[in-house]
């Protein structure tokens, strides 16, 4: 995903399937250090930080929380 793509407070996935799967809720982004919670996922309820770049490299599409269920930003 490209960096210019990461917005504060949308939520991210990695898109891997099983238990590796999480969302990322984007809290802060100050210069290029992105701040972000886990909401979904292991390590749920958990804040870290990371470059810009780095996030951008880990995220792979943008979800929202529909029905209980998080789905990709943009799909039918």
């Amino acid at each position: 995903m490209s960096p210019d793509l990461i917005q504060l407070h949308r939520c991210y996935s990695n898109g891997i399937i099983g238990k590796r799967w999480a969302v990322w809720r984007v809290t802060a982004i100050t210069g290029d250090l992105v701040t972000y919670k886990v909401v979904a996922g292991e390590n749920r309820r958990k804040s870290f930080s990371c470059s810009l770049d780095e996030f951008a490299g880990k995220a792979r599409y943008e979800v929202m929380l529909a029905d209980s269920e998080w789905i990709r930003v943009g799909s039918e």
